[in-house]
């Protein structure tokens, strides 16, 4: 199986449209239209989606780096470019004088350029230009399709959630045609992770251009045409010789992804009789034969690759003490601007509704307060009512230092979706290590919270609530978020 490599097969008593589809999905973007050298083989849906995306927003002027001031579009991509690693891409990319090293603007340009482009939840749907005439055929395709395709930018914990999904177990299109929605899209999902593709590496490749001794992109296409997945006892192994230290890192990391989604699928299907056959998908994903390439018998560079790496307790000893922070009081700020943000983002919430004409109505309220408990230990105490935390938040946001949550793809679809009528929602979060200073006044963290849900405006919803350590989690909808530090004497 190629890791990059198209399929094929027979799809028989076709309805209606569904020959035109087919055709659309392999559809390349139009000629004359530049995507630069991390350009996305039109080999499935999401490609071809991604493609048009790409070529209606190149207007923008990927290359222009520098450049401030245009339309609403070259806004939102000079917003992406002002994010932390953006911003260092784009300062690398304005070097283009060093004598050490190979000009690497343009590449960087057009991967920053792509990785924008796959964050915006405004790209034109995949059959656009589809000639089908029967309008409600065309509409259903282009719904169904469009609903498959943002699958894709979901990260694996969000598969079991769904609201998430916004797919149905089992319905009927096109005069009576038998859809099994979720399943279909979980598989596409799948499918899609497997392909490998350069803008779906991780930043560590585009790291590593503009530098001496770079990724040779003709190189990684190579290493990425060539891979294969191949079955071992496990699941499925990746197969691949690469020509750069960076590349192995990359892939393994890819690997990692491919891992948690068969884990988070084979999860689904455990517990839902429309998703059974999904359970005879490989479970598991290994990149132990990803490998140095070998020139003359020998490997061309040595593994374990040499990179910086942070040892983890004296890290995060550093983010909860007072040696970067320098006061102690300053953990009640980020109480208070958490919770300030979680009540924002549900206002943000709220107005998107109001615009949409749903009913509103909602008061933020923020509070602290101080005691002793029943064990005489002390407390200080947060409570909001803002947007509150499922146990995907609680896990892969909250607890994880460095991530926000204006990173998850979920704020990214809503915060698009918020822009067209004119809500918008700038976070108070900007390195997302905030949480740790928590630890200054406290040796514990206790959080009672439940997520308000996306779709019809009430707490406890979305997901439902979970644990996750060292935080722990109970439904309360009245109050979806209260955080209770027992405090040090």
């Amino acid at each position: 199986m190629g890791a990059g490599g198209r399929g094929g097969g027979e799809v028989r008593d076709q309805p209606a449209g569904v020959a035109e589809v087919l055709s659309a999905l392999d559809e390349r973007p139009a000629p004359g239209v530049r995507c630069g050298p991390f350009r996305i083989p039109a080999d499935g849906s999401a490609r071809a989606r991604t493609a048009r995306a790409a070529a209606s927003a190149a207007h923008v002027g990927p290359l222009d780096l520098l450049v401030t001031g245009g339309d609403e579009d070259r806004e939102s991509y000079e917003r992406h470019l002002a994010g932390p690693l953006e911003r260092r891409l784009v300062a690398r990319a304005a070097q283009r004088d060093l004598s050490d090293r190979s000009a690497a603007s343009e590449e960087i340009a057009w991967w920053l350029f792509h990785r924008w482009v796959a964050t915006r939840e405004d790209q034109p749907a995949v059959l656009e230009a589809i000639p089908v005439d029967d309008r409600p055929t065309r509409k259903v395709l282009v719904d169904v399709l469009d609903r498959l395709t943002r699958l894709f930018r979901l990260p694996p914990g969000d598969l079991g959630v769904p609201q998430r999904l916004d797919l149905k177990s089992r319905t009927t299109h096109l005069g009576g045609v038998e859809v099994r929605e979720r399943l279909l899209g979980l598989l596409l999902v799948v499918g899609h992770t497997l392909a490998v593709e350069p803008i779906a590496l991780s930043p560590v490749v585009v790291e590593h251009l503009g530098v001496p001794n770079p990724v040779d992109l003709a190189e990684l296409r190579t290493t990425l045409g060539e891979a294969t997945w191949e079955p071992i006892r496990i699941g499925l192994g990746l197969v691949a010789e690469c020509r750069h230290e960076a590349v192995p890192e990359a892939l393994r990391e890819h690997v990692a992804r491919v891992d948690a989604v068969l884990g988070a699928v084979h999860s689904v299907a455990e517990d839902d009789v429309h998703l059974q056959p999904l359970r005879h998908l490989p479970a598991r994903a290994s990149a132990d034969r990803v490998e140095p390439a070998a020139h003359d018998g020998h490997p061309i560079f040595a593994v374990p690759v040499t990179r910086f790496r942070l040892e983890q307790t004296r890290v995060r000893e550093l983010l909860m003490g007072e040696q970067l922070y320098g006061d102690r009081s300053l953990a009640i700020r980020e109480l208070y601007q958490n919770a300030l943000d979680a009540c924002r983002y549900r206002q943000a919430r709220q107005d998107y509704r109001i615009a949409l004409g749903l009913p509103g109505g909602w008061t933020g309220r923020i509070g602290f307060d101080q005691g002793v408990d029943d064990q005489g230990r002390h407390y200080l105490r947060c409570t909001d009512n803002g947007i509150g935390m499922g146990a995907q938040e609680l896990r892969e946001v909250f607890s994880q230092a460095g991530v926000r949550f204006a990173d998850r793809s979920e704020f990214l679809e809503e915060q698009a979706q918020w822009a067209e009528r004119g809500v918008h929602l700038y976070p108070n979060s900007r390195f997302g290590i905030g949480v740790m200073s928590y630890f200054m006044p406290a040796d514990e963290i206790e959080v009672t919270t439940c997520r308000m849900d996306r779709h019809d405006g009430r707490p406890g919803r979305s997901g439902g609530c979970g644990s996750s350590a060292p935080a722990t989690c109970s439904a309360s909808g009245r109050s979806p978020t209260a955080a209770r530090s027992p405090a040090r004497p």
